[in-house]
Order: C-alpha cells, then sequence, then structure tokens
C-alpha cells in the first residue's frame, strides 16, 4: 500500500483549488467555447472485490487524512463512488 504524507494531500488540494481558481477566471460561460462540466476523477483498480474491501478497511484504519479529503469533497457538487465494476480493457 502507499501511504501520502499530510503534505503530499495539502498539495493535491492545492492544485485542484488552484485549477479552480483558473477555471472560473479564464473559462467561457456560454457559446461554442463553453465548459460545461469539469470533472476530477480517481481510479483504483483491484485483483478482486476483496481487494476494495481491504483498502476502505486500511483508509479507515491508517489514512490521517481520510476525514480531510471527505470534507474536501464536500465542496463538489457530486460526489460518485462505484464499486464491484469490471474492467473490460485497459491499455497496461
Amino acid at each position: 500500500m502507499v501511504r501520502r504524507s499530510t503534505a503530499h494531500f495539502q498539495r493535491w488540494r492545492t492544485v485542484t483549488e488552484n485549477n479552480h481558481d483558473h477555471l472560473s477566471t479564464t473559462t467561457h460561460r456560454g457559446g461554442d467555447h463553453a465548459v460545461l462540466l469539469t470533472i476530477f476523477v480517481l481510479d483504483e483498480f483491484y485483483e478482486s472485490p476483496a481487494g476494495v474491501v481491504e483498502h476502505w478497511k486500511q483508509a479507515v484504519e491508517s489514512w490521517q487524512d481520510l476525514s480531510a479529503f471527505m470534507e474536501w469533497s464536500k465542496k463538489a457538487k457530486r460526489v460518485s463512488t462505484l464499486h464491484s465494476g469490471t474492467l473490460v480493457q485497459a491499455l497496461w
């Protein structure tokens, strides 16, 4: 498992907030160049459903920034968590 430090999480948070600031001042709100939607996607693929269960178990037990991440995600208009999907094709 890869462990991320608080500094790593704060850097990621800063980058996404800076991206929001940038988009809010530089993007078109109407016409042919209008930005309709911005999406941040985090994909994690596991060998089996047991990997997803272990992921959440470890996150709850040891990720010191889990609550900060969940608080940050409240800024989004919509958050979706999808479990138990099937990877059909990958480039690796």
